[in-house]
């Protein structure tokens, strides 16, 4: 990479984005607000817990047996096992994202944490990770990522590429090269590399592959920033090269994208939008339509066998990647509105066990979910993932004739609708609940922030 001084200064905008962001990545970031302190701490709670409790789920296992164990290797947490941290990274990735129950972030459109969290901890297994440098690794990799997003979506995701796989596979690496310690230079071929293997596709969601993604995105950022610490580099111009990333993926405006960076260390990407935390174990773009059948049962819908229809408006760019009506496979149940609104208005909640459990197989389920069509719009302003004038709407009629209508515009859980500190706390105890984990090691997770090294407060959990 260029050491060249005019690329150091920030001056000149049509400087590769890699170096100027490495120069960023590199150096000290800005102090965060209290606020993004919050969001970091409850990132790694809420990541860490899905990790520890997706090791059992049958993705996750089968993912195992593809890898040699390694003794003294990187734990897979919620196992006895450990791996080569580059297959530890992988693994965990998986059973992170297994039940889709993990943060993401609106900007990229893609699960950060449960990206960066597994690369992190495996990047730096051989060395001391303070809570400062892990959330000042997270903060470095998740900036890449949301600048990603805002440089490229919705056009990359609307496309068919799983963000998760692509933008967050980049922030792992820049996550991962920054809890190294790399330099400038490292950080930059560290990214480089990385855009050599981010590559996923959403026609994988419903599947096993969808997890697999996961792993394979936090598997490339360590891979990568473990190249660059060996001295590797690649193209420094690789997002804007004519056969680069932005021209093959992205839309091809490199004004456009390079835009995106200018700002770089002046605003924080992570205190600007936050986190998307899910209180439900599955897609995102189903979260309002569940809490808007919430809505009405907390309204007084709690006898479901006189419905007669239910309709549900969603933006057509959330409806594409819902295929599934009558589901047949936990996956594709938490890819279906139909089902997840049928569960939230006969259960009053939508839990793991109901798709691991084949609810879709309960007669009146099934009746609920033939009962329902989903009518996708063309949203005004396609760039806005939840756009408050235009809410999801759930509309459901009686055999008497009346109906009863939910709008909801921001899903709980979102920024605008957060879910508190309880709740999330509470919802990482339900996780790892079947771990034998002392309350002792449950405390010093939820206090990471200040630990020397967070090795040490993880060693319970494997």
């Amino acid at each position: 990479m260029s050491d060249d001084p005019a690329t150091q200064d920030g001056s000149d905008q049509y400087k590769p984005v890699i170096e100027r962001f490495a120069r960023f990545a590199s150096g000290e970031l800005p102090a965060p607000t209290e606020e993004t302190k919050s969001t970091l701490r409850h990132a790694v709670i809420d990541g860490f817990g899905c990790v520890a409790s997706g090791a059992s789920e049958e993705v996750a296992q089968k993912a195992r047996s593809a890898f040699t164990m390694t003794p003294n290797g990187v734990p897979a947490y919620g196992t006895h096992e450990r791996y080569s941290a580059n297959s530890a990274a992988m693994v965990n990735g998986v059973a992170g994202h297994a039940v889709e129950y993990d943060d993401w972030e609106l900007p990229g459109n893609s699960h950060p944490s449960i990206v960066m969290i597994p690369a992190v901890l495996a990047a730096a297994a051989g060395k001391i990770l303070s809570g400062q440098v892990l959330a000042d690794s997270y903060r470095v990799g998740f900036e890449m990522i949301a600048r990603l997003g805002e440089a490229l979506n919705f056009e990359h995701y609307d496309r068919g590429f799983h963000t998760t796989a692509t933008l967050a596979a980049v922030g792992a690496a820049a996550a991962s090269a920054r809890a190294l310690e790399l330099d400038r230079n490292g950080i930059a071929n560290a990214i480089s590399l990385s855009l050599s293997r981010a590559i996923g596709y959403t026609s994988q969601f419903g599947t096993e592959a969808k997890p697999l993604q996961a792993g394979f995105a936090a598997e490339t950022g360590v891979t990568a920033a473990l190249l660059a610490q060996a001295g590797l580099g690649g193209q420094p111009g690789i997002f804007e090269h004519a056969r680069g990333f932005n021209a093959l993926l992205g839309h091809g405006d490199n004004d456009r994208f390079r835009a995106a960076f200018d700002n770089l260390g002046a605003v924080d990407k992570l205190e600007e939008h936050g986190l998307v935390f899910k209180p439900y174990p599955s897609c995102g773009y189903t979260h309002r339509a569940i809490d808007a059948a919430l809505d009405l049962r907390a309204r007084g819908l709690t006898d479901t066998t006189e419905i007669t229809s239910i309709r549900i408006h969603v933006p057509d760019f959330h409806a594409a990647i819902l295929p599934f009506g009558m589901p047949s496979t936990p996956s594709e149940g938490r890819f279906s509105l139909p089902f997840c609104i049928a569960l939230a208005l006969t259960r009053g909640d939508v839990l793991p066990t109901e798709f691991q459990g084949r609810g879709w197989e309960d007669p009146e389920i099934a009746r609920l979910i033939e009962l329902t069509t989903v009518e996708p719009f063309k949203p005004r302003n396609p760039l806005v993932n939840y756009d408050p004038d235009e809410p999801d709407r759930l509309i459901v009629s009686f055999g008497d004739g009346h109906s009863e209508v939910s709008s909801i515009h921001y899903p709980i859980g979102a920024p605008q609708n957060p879910m508190t500190a309880d709740r999330i706390e509470a919802k990482f105890r339900t996780l790892t609940a079947k771990l034998d984990v002392s309350e002792a090691a449950i405390q010093r997770l939820f206090d990471w922030p200040k630990t020397d090294n967070i090795h040490d407060i993880l060693k319970e959990w494997t």
